[in-house]
């Protein structure tokens, strides 16, 4: 598991164009299959070092781990492995300028793809052959590899490898001053890039239409959470004015009863006191005719 990360952290940071990081993390990717003894996975970790070293333009390093990748996985059942490596010991022989190295290479990356039925590999792997003989100005051979190469991409149904093929054989003929035949490889090519354009339009409108209803179905989500918002605020509010009517109620109740309750009071005292002022002022009449008759009493005497 380890080995894995470590390795597909290096392809990371590879492909960021970081090979010095690339190499630390695949170096300890294979310090641990060396542990683990598994010879294939060794042999994987010695070309992607190869890879890295290349990239690095550290070409004696980058040589040395590609042969001793060679060495392992020749030896294994993974023949894609080995047709990579192969390639990528022929791309870094031609980048050097050895181009008889290169040639001998890629003719025996071939030899693996056509044995193991690789064709994918094959239309690429033409197209370069037939550059180097081009650059050789050996046109025979260049125009066997491309034509090679055409026949396959044409088999696999690849557009961009019919392209380049056809581009390289319209160069070759028009170096060879072969106008009819250049034209006629020039319309062939015009006539791809038509398709892969129309197709990579056709591409563009679908990814386009694809956003385009992503995007309305993102604005009818959202807005479906804003009236779902604006439904739970308004049931809040709703409830807060419930809530304070009740209360605003139950305090108009209060003070309507404690209002009610206080006159009632008064109206009782004021009861109260008028009673008492009766009683007083009928005391005070019955002591007047008291007096008075106290008085006819005393004139009578």
């Amino acid at each position: 598991g380890m080995a894995v990360v470590e390795n597909n952290l290096g392809l990371i940071k590879q492909n960021q164009n970081l090979p010095r990081e690339a190499i630390i993390h695949y170096e300890k990717a294979l310090t641990y299959r060396k542990t683990i003894g598994d010879q294939q996975l060794i042999g994987h970790s010695m070309s992607y070092l190869g890879k890295a070293n290349a990239q690095l333009k550290r070409y004696d390093k980058a040589f040395e781990f590609f042969k001793k990748a060679n060495t392992i996985l020749t030896q294994g059942d993974e023949p894609e492995i080995v047709l990579n490596n192969f390639v990528s010991m022929a791309n870094l022989y031609r980048q050097l300028g050895e181009f008889e190295l290169a040639i001998n290479y890629f003719n025996m990356a071939i030899g693996i793809a056509e044995e193991n039925h690789l064709l994918i590999y094959m239309p690429s792997i033409q197209l370069v052959l037939g550059e180097i003989y081009i650059r050789l100005k050996n046109y025979e051979l260049a125009q066997n590899c491309l034509t090679q190469g055409l026949e396959t991409a044409i088999k696999i149904e690849s557009l961009s490898e019919k392209s380049d093929i056809y581009r390289e054989l319209h160069s070759m003929f028009l170096k060879q001053n072969n106008i009819n035949k250049s034209f006629k490889m020039l319309n062939h090519y015009t006539a791809i890039q038509d398709s892969i354009q129309a197709m990579g339009n056709a591409e563009v409108l679908a990814k386009i239409e694809v956003l385009r209803i992503m995007n309305e179905n993102e604005q009818a989500v959202y807005e479906k959470k804003q009236e779902l918002k604006k439904q739970k605020l308004f049931g809040k509010l709703m409830g807060l004015a419930f809530t304070f009517s009740l209360i605003l109620l139950a305090g108009i109740l209060h003070r309507y009863f404690y209002i009610k309750k206080t006159s009632r009071k008064m109206q009782s005292q004021q009861k109260i006191i008028h009673e008492k002022e009766i009683a007083i002022q009928k005391e005070k009449e019955i002591q007047l005719k008291m007096n008075h008759i106290c008085f006819l009493l005393i004139i009578t005497a």
